[in-house]
């Protein structure tokens, strides 16, 4: 877990969202040309009938592009089909579903669009939720 800050700024997603489904930090494993990986959003939650996995930048990370590793891994999980023995596909009552993608943060979109390659997927950065 991130710091105190990071898990409060989650939380309170849930406080203000108030989600059908939710589930907090998930962790999915996955295999990706031999390589082992996970998959870590801070969130994922079903919000007015819709699926997203979520992150909450509330810092700026160092780094000339700090979203690349991030979105590489988005990239290998989604494009590679892992997402689909997700725990959250247990929500989706026998289909198989691909979340939205979030980053609430202040930072400059262009920065945190950099990289981001999920086939399929746009990517929505927000402000707040709210």
């Amino acid at each position: 877990m991130g710091s105190i800050d990071h898990a409060l700024a989650v939380g309170n997603l849930w406080f203000t969202c108030s989600p059908s489904h939710w589930m907090y930090e998930p962790r999915e494993k996955f295999e990706h040309e031999g390589r082992k990986l996970e998959w870590r959003p801070d969130c994922v939650m079903v919000f007015q009938l819709k699926l997203y996995a979520v992150e909450v930048q509330r810092s700026y990370p160092p780094g000339k592009n700090p979203w690349a590793r991030k979105w590489a891994i988005y990239g290998m999980y989604f494009n590679g089909g892992h997402y689909k023995t997700a725990k959250y596909q247990e929500w989706a009552g026998g289909k198989i579903v691909a979340p939205n993608i979030i980053v609430i943060t202040k930072q400059n979109p262009d920065t945190v669009r950099a990289g981001f390659d999920v086939v399929g997927r746009e990517l929505l950065i927000v402000k707040n939720m709210t």
